[in-house]
Protein backbone atom coordinates (compact mmCIF):
# COMPACT_ATOMS: atom_id res chain seq x y z
CA UNK A 1 0.00 0.00 0.00
CA UNK A 2 1.21 3.73 -0.12
CA UNK A 3 0.76 6.62 1.89
CA UNK A 4 -2.08 9.27 0.81
CA UNK A 5 -1.93 12.66 0.85
CA UNK A 6 -4.87 14.51 1.67
CA UNK A 7 -5.10 18.44 1.32
CA UNK A 8 -8.65 19.67 2.25
CA UNK A 9 -9.37 23.53 1.23
CA UNK A 10 -11.01 25.61 3.87
CA UNK A 11 -10.56 28.76 1.12
CA UNK A 12 -10.08 29.11 -2.43
CA UNK A 13 -7.62 31.88 -2.35
CA UNK A 14 -3.72 32.60 -3.67
CA UNK A 15 -2.64 32.19 -0.24
CA UNK A 16 -4.51 28.53 0.33
CA UNK A 17 -2.81 27.06 -3.05
CA UNK A 18 0.77 28.58 -2.02
CA UNK A 19 0.52 27.03 1.13
CA UNK A 20 -0.14 23.67 -0.34
CA UNK A 21 2.50 24.37 -3.16
CA UNK A 22 5.10 24.56 -0.21
CA UNK A 23 3.92 20.98 1.38
CA UNK A 24 4.16 19.60 -1.71
CA UNK A 25 8.03 20.69 -2.32
CA UNK A 26 8.71 19.05 1.07
CA UNK A 27 6.53 15.97 0.39
CA UNK A 28 8.72 15.72 -2.80
CA UNK A 29 12.20 16.51 -1.81
CA UNK A 30 12.92 12.92 -0.46
CA UNK A 31 11.01 11.48 -3.98
CA UNK A 32 12.75 9.50 -6.35
CA UNK A 33 11.77 7.78 -9.63
CA UNK A 34 10.84 4.71 -8.05
CA UNK A 35 8.74 6.35 -5.65
CA UNK A 36 4.54 6.52 -6.01
CA UNK A 37 2.40 9.76 -5.16
CA UNK A 38 -1.26 9.26 -4.19
CA UNK A 39 -3.17 12.94 -3.44
CA UNK A 40 -6.47 13.41 -2.61
CA UNK A 41 -7.16 16.92 -3.15
CA UNK A 42 -10.62 18.27 -1.70
CA UNK A 43 -12.36 21.36 -2.61
CA UNK A 44 -15.63 20.49 -1.00
CA UNK A 45 -15.67 23.19 1.56
CA UNK A 46 -13.59 25.49 -0.80
CA UNK A 47 -14.85 25.57 -3.83
CA UNK A 48 -11.88 25.04 -6.75
CA UNK A 49 -8.98 27.58 -6.32
CA UNK A 50 -8.13 30.64 -8.58
CA UNK A 51 -7.89 28.59 -11.82
CA UNK A 52 -5.20 31.37 -13.76
CA UNK A 53 -3.25 31.34 -10.73
CA UNK A 54 -3.29 27.66 -9.79
CA UNK A 55 -2.17 27.32 -13.60
CA UNK A 56 0.48 29.72 -13.45
CA UNK A 57 1.81 28.51 -10.23
CA UNK A 58 1.79 24.54 -10.98
CA UNK A 59 3.40 25.31 -14.48
CA UNK A 60 6.23 27.13 -12.49
CA UNK A 61 6.51 24.81 -9.49
CA UNK A 62 6.39 21.76 -12.10
CA UNK A 63 9.52 23.25 -14.15
CA UNK A 64 11.60 23.48 -10.39
CA UNK A 65 10.76 20.22 -8.91
CA UNK A 66 13.72 18.05 -10.33
CA UNK A 67 11.87 14.65 -9.53
CA UNK A 68 8.16 13.89 -10.69
CA UNK A 69 7.69 9.88 -9.70
CA UNK A 70 4.53 8.51 -11.16
CA UNK A 71 1.26 10.08 -9.14
CA UNK A 72 -2.33 9.02 -8.90
CA UNK A 73 -4.19 12.70 -7.76
CA UNK A 74 -8.26 12.73 -6.85
CA UNK A 75 -9.86 15.87 -7.20
CA UNK A 76 -12.90 15.42 -4.81
CA UNK A 77 -15.80 18.40 -5.55
CA UNK A 78 -19.30 18.89 -5.05
CA UNK A 79 -19.88 17.95 -8.05
CA UNK A 80 -19.19 21.59 -9.80
CA UNK A 81 -18.87 21.90 -13.59
CA UNK A 82 -15.66 23.92 -13.15
CA UNK A 83 -13.97 20.52 -12.07
CA UNK A 84 -13.37 19.08 -15.80
CA UNK A 85 -12.05 22.23 -16.68
CA UNK A 86 -9.49 22.03 -14.00
CA UNK A 87 -8.97 18.19 -14.81
CA UNK A 88 -8.71 19.31 -18.48
CA UNK A 89 -6.13 21.83 -17.71
CA UNK A 90 -4.22 19.13 -16.21
CA UNK A 91 -4.17 16.85 -18.66
CA UNK A 92 -2.88 19.36 -21.02
CA UNK A 93 -0.23 20.08 -18.80
CA UNK A 94 1.16 16.55 -20.87
CA UNK A 95 3.07 14.73 -17.48
CA UNK A 96 2.47 11.14 -18.12
CA UNK A 97 3.77 10.79 -14.75
CA UNK A 98 0.24 11.82 -13.34
CA UNK A 99 -3.34 10.20 -13.73
CA UNK A 100 -6.14 12.83 -12.46
CA UNK A 101 -9.60 11.84 -11.58
CA UNK A 102 -12.83 13.46 -10.42
CA UNK A 103 -14.72 12.16 -7.67
CA UNK A 104 -18.14 14.39 -6.47
CA UNK A 105 -19.03 15.28 -2.77
CA UNK A 106 -20.48 11.49 -1.93
CA UNK A 107 -17.30 9.63 -2.84
CA UNK A 108 -14.61 9.72 -1.27
CA UNK A 109 -14.87 5.96 -0.37
CA UNK A 110 -14.04 5.25 -4.20
CA UNK A 111 -11.84 7.43 -4.39
CA UNK A 112 -9.47 6.26 -2.10
CA UNK A 113 -9.86 2.62 -3.67
CA UNK A 114 -9.01 4.08 -6.60
CA UNK A 115 -6.08 5.50 -5.06
CA UNK A 116 -5.05 2.30 -3.31
CA UNK A 117 -4.91 0.43 -6.51
CA UNK A 118 -1.36 -0.86 -7.63
CA UNK A 119 0.25 1.47 -10.22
Amino acid sequence: MGTIHEFVFAESTARAFDFWMSTMTEIYKPLTAQSRVRMIIDTRRSGLLPMTYTMQHTRRWLRETPVHPPARVVLLHNNDRMVSLMSSFMQTLRLGHLTVKTFGRDERDAAVAWLLESF
